[in-house]
């Protein structure tokens, strides 16, 4: 091995077979017992090495894998940050009370607190989600921060309105959580990464709810606060749709033909001669 390349010296292909010398520095294996031969197979995962004597006995095996291509990951084309265009909380502890116009946003497993918040996704039709992350604010205030944890979920975004939502009247919870997230920092900045699943809304609203098993509440600023949360999403343009250009063609002239038969062209007739 010299440099990190291997090197094979076969000198036992017929001539004389002669004594070692010094070794050169890295040399791994070396050999002057009989005459031999050098096999070498290759295939599209390795090539192997193998001296085998006279004998056919094995002296030495040496294989050189192939390398996996490094994976890169493709960096996003555009990068958009969108604030609600609307947000509430709802409380079942006063389970008919609209919080739609509230400062704060608050999280809660006990009593139970969900929040809503609708982003407008329309404007990325066809487009590659890569990644995306929902970051808020925790209120500057005692108690806002939470050691329990609050689950992020996609449902549709039409289905409430934040003038007049309230726990009783609330769109149900989806099954399927798209990240998780802790508020345990008063007055900092949070965030959750979210899975791409959220691109099956693009083209179309979409509404994230916030809820948690914790009793540990967690208040956030709302997008009637000092600053709104935030959707940060990552993406791919919509491949490019060429138009192909309409080719004028000319129409082509017909020329009208006689639809009588043609006329008969007389024919020499031979008959043959016939003696009486």
């Amino acid at each position: 091995m010299l440099d990190g390349f291997p090197y094979f010296v076969n000198g036992l292909g017929g001539a004389g077979i002669r004594t070692f010398g010094a070794p050169v520095a890295g040399s791994q294996v070396r050999y002057n017992g009989d005459y031999g031969a050098l096999l070498i197979e290759a295939d599209d995962a390795q090539m192997r090495f193998q001296f085998i004597n006279r004998s056919g006995t094995l002296i030495d095996n040496f294989t050189l894998e192939h390398a996996a291509e490094p994976t890169q990951t493709p960096t996003p084309q555009a990068t958009v940050v969108l604030q609600p265009l609307a947000d509430a909380f709802v409380d079942a502890s006063a389970p008919t009370t609209n919080y739609g116009t509230e400062a704060l946003l608050e999280i809660d497993g006990s009593p139970q607190k969900i929040a809503y918040l609708r982003f407008d996704l329309s404007g990325l039709t066809g487009a590659t989600l890569r990644s995306a992350q929902l970051r808020m604010r925790v209120a500057d205030s005692n108690d806002a921060q939470s050691t329990s944890t609050q689950e992020i979920r996609l449902t549709n975004g039409a289905d409430w309105d934040e003038a007049s939502i309230v726990f009783d009247g609330r769109p149900a919870l989806a099954k399927t959580s798209l990240g998780v997230f802790s508020g345990d920092a008063q007055g900092e900045w949070i965030s959750a990464s979210l899975s791409v699943a959220l691109q099956s809304f693009f083209g179309e609203w979409a509404t994230l709810t916030l809820d948690s098993t914790g009793s540990d509440g967690l208040d956030v600023s709302s997008r009637e606060g000092s600053d709104p949360p935030q959707l940060v999403l990552a993406y791919d343009h919509p491949p490019a749709i060429s138009t192909p250009t309409p080719t004028a063609t000319s129409t082509p002239t017909v020329t009208p033909t006689s639809t009588h038969p043609p006329e008969a062209t007389p024919a020499n007739v031979y008959l043959p001669k016939v003696n009486r």
